[in-house]
């Protein structure tokens, strides 16, 4: 099966699944259709983890990063555009489409002290493995200026940014309607660069700085 062809730097293939070993062959071809010796390579996707797919590279196969069992909104990131400059990752919740399509969400995430929707974004997916295995929500301290010390090996989900230059960090946060943690709002994003609130859409779709958080980190 020819995957691509042409003058092309890249390619995505969406076709293996976890445990299924591919071949793929690389040629070189002139315009007299003379191709070169092959260069084979065999690839197994067997990596367990989480990683972030695109929207449009999301597979059926993908198990997204629930708020909850059951619980119809995700974890998610989108780019901010600005007045045509970009300004960075950002970390959110998911909505999906219709029937949980995933390729059709709409991801929301706070920039500027606003609710931000977009439908162009990345989920968190799980790979061969489970959240109880892979993740863990831990609450984060705070230092003597009020700001957020984050938990051991929280993951790094975004980051802040002004055009091409990359600032400082952002990570997953959880929410909870109130400070025992019983009830789960979903996800939104935090940073030790911003005050202590996960900054996220709460059930009602308005934007909401929670106190009331964890943040999402590595078990």
């Amino acid at each position: 099966t020819v995957i691509a062809s042409g003058a092309i730097a890249q390619v995505v293939d969406m076709t293996p699944r976890n445990g299924q070993t591919f071949i793929y062959n690389f040629f070189a071809i002139n315009e007299a259709k003379r191709y070169s010796i092959g260069l084979n390579k065999s690839i197994t996707l067997s990596q367990a983890g989480a990683m972030f797919a695109a929207r449009n590279n999301i597979g059926a196969t993908m198990v997204p990063l629930a708020r909850v069992n059951n619980d119809n909104r995700f974890a998610c990131r989108s780019q901010m555009i600005e007045n045509g400059v970009k300004r960075g990752i950002h970390p959110g919740t998911l909505v999906p489409g219709a029937n949980n399509n995933f390729r059709a969400g709409t991801c929301f995430f706070e920039y500027g002290g606003n609710l931000i929707s977009s439908t162009e974004y990345e989920l968190l997916v799980l790979n061969k493995t489970t959240a109880a295995n892979t993740l863990v929500y831990r609450a984060a301290t705070v230092d003597a200026n009020g700001k957020p010390v984050l938990p051991t090996r929280s993951v790094i989900s975004g980051y802040e940014g002004n055009g091409n230059v990359m600032g400082e960090n952002l990570f997953f946060c959880l929410g909870y309607t109130d400070v025992n943690k019983n009830v789960i709002v979903g996800f939104g994003k935090m940073g030790p660069h911003l005050n202590n609130f996960c900054y996220m859409r709460d059930s009602q779709g308005n934007y909401l700085a929670n106190p009331n958080y964890d943040v999402l980190t590595l078990r």
